[in-house]
């Protein structure tokens, strides 16, 4: 029944296969093949985002095995594992500091486990949903220092080192672990990511001649990258900036616009945009920003256009041009994290310099709730206290700025 039951599950009739485990439990609950039937019925319900289940047949397996402690150790199923798959149920049901609490219960009990590489991977994962960036690097590496990590979790996790510390703008150590890939893996599928991030980070170093040789190599390698060539223009573009050549950086941005069958084009817009502000041109920046998200409405670009638009706006005391370019850049369907945290952080204070206060407060606690982990997340904590103040509400600020204190 139970090799029934994993043939369904392998042509994915899901319900029947869920039925055979469930025989295999009912019929056979004092045997050993019972364990597996249940690893494998909660492993099917997890697959389904059947969370609260699974959760359910664990603790009932957990129950059953703290009953069977007298059986030989080899008819028990592992108790790390089963705790592996709880953690895995409680993530999926939202209660993450339950199953944090069993992982690292887990990695105390086997730091050298063939399982400690998922719990690793697990905790990382639910250190970046927090935005704890720190945390999920230490896991990372902890993962990647295990001679027992198997060579796809290695380079899964490699890969997910370099991208946390290209988001915190550590670009050289993301460049070396970049590199690193590059040089240790042959897959297409590794190195179209490792790669053009390689090159971004060069260019972001300032260290021009080198990231054109990298575009350059790549570009030969997979021509049809459409979207990279548009991105390499822009960043080329940026370096310019930075070395105040617009001439050089126009023409960046503007083979960035030229490229075709992809939304990354609009990068050189964004590029242009930014140009036109630094070299004074307002009018031909706005036209250029705002003709993104007419384009592209959809595509993360849009939200970068109206933050950029934003920027300027707010930055020129017109704040309620501001406050919407931020509502719209928020209102874009694949805003991107970072971007979305920047445009919230910017409605926040474009709310406060219309005195907006009541607003601002409900701004301020969403920024709160989605990034909890921010930078400056305690000084929003402060801006609330100091919006009560200004809607005058001074004993609920008072007693707010107090909590506050104490935590």
């Amino acid at each position: 029944m139970l090799l029934a039951a994993t043939l369904a599950e392998v042509h994915k009739r899901y319900p029947e296969a869920q039925q055979l485990y469930e025989g295999v439990l009912r019929d056979f609950s004092y045997a050993p093949v019972a364990d597996s039937a249940a690893a494998r019925l909660a492993d099917l319900l997890m697959r389904q985002n059947k969370y609260q289940q699974a959760a359910e047949l664990l603790l009932r397996q957990r129950e059953k095995q703290a009953s069977d402690l007298a059986l030989p150790a080899e008819q028990n199923a592992e108790p790390e594992e089963l705790k592996l798959r709880l953690a895995l149920a409680y993530h999926g049901m939202g209660r993450s500091q339950e199953a944090e609490a069993l992982l690292m219960d887990f990695l105390h009990q086997a730091p050298e486990n063939p399982h400690t590489p998922r719990a690793l991977l697990l905790l990382a994962t639910m250190a970046e949903q927090r935005d704890d960036s720190a945390r999920a690097l230490t896991f990372l590496r902890q993962l990647g220092a295990m001679k027992s990590t198997p060579p796809s979790i290695r380079v899964s996790a490699q890969l997910r080192r370099a991208e946390l510390l290209f988001r915190k703008g550590n670009y050289r150590a993301a460049a070396a672990e970049d590199q690193e890939l590059l040089k240790e893996s042959p897959v297409d599928s590794v190195r179209k990511v490792a790669w053009p991030r390689l090159v971004i980070s060069l260019y972001r170093l300032d260290d021009q001649s080198r990231a054109a040789a990298e575009a350059e190599k790549y570009l030969k390698t997979y021509r049809d990258d459409a979207a990279a060539r548009a991105l390499f223009s822009y960043e080329e573009g940026d370096f310019f900036v930075r070395k105040k050549d617009f001439k050089q950086a126009e023409k960046a941005f503007r083979a960035a616009r030229d490229v075709k069958n992809t939304e990354t084009a609009a990068w050189g817009d964004i590029g242009l945009g930014k140009l036109y502000l630094i070299m004074n041109q307002p009018d031909q920046a706005l036209n250029v920003l705002a003709d993104v998200p007419e384009r592209y409405p959809n595509s993360p670009l849009a939200a970068t256009a109206y933050v950029n638009l934003g920027d300027y706006y707010f930055k020129n005391g017109q704040f309620e041009n501001a406050f919407l370019a931020f509502q719209k850049a928020l209102a874009v369907p694949r805003i991107e994290t970072p971007m979305r945290a920047l445009a919230l952080g910017y409605l926040i204070d474009s709310a406060d310099r219309l005195g907006m206060w009541d607003r601002a407060i409900v701004l301020a606690r969403q920024y709160l709730q989605e990034f909890p982990g921010a930078g400056d997340a305690f000084a929003r904590k402060i801006q609330i206290g100091i919006f009560m103040k200004n809607l005058k509400d001074y004993e609920r600020a008072v007693d707010y700025l107090r909590e506050l204190k104490r935590t």
